[in-house]
């Protein structure tokens, strides 16, 4: 019944976390590459789900994306 009125939890404390990623990201993106505004939703982590590290390395890639970075990988001669 509380949670109703306040709720609670690492879902209601992460979604603050991902406002304040998307909105730094559609500040800093390139909107002629990216039109379309990144919601909260979209670099929110999902716990339950067991392809959770594939994806957060595909959000981590798009991320890096729009800000115009390069991805280095460790390891390889090239």
């Amino acid at each position: 019944m509380y949670y109703q009125i306040e709720p609670f939890g690492i879902n209601v404390d992460m979604y603050g976390h991902a406002m304040t990623t998307s909105t730094l990201l559609n500040i800093y993106r390139d909107t002629k590459k990216h039109p379309n505004p990144i919601q909260p939703s979209d670099v929110m982590p999902e716990w339950d789900k067991t392809d959770i590290v594939d994806k957060q390395l595909q959000q981590i890639r798009q991320i890096n994306s729009l800000v115009g970075g390069k991805e280095v990988k460790h390891g390889s001669d090239s």
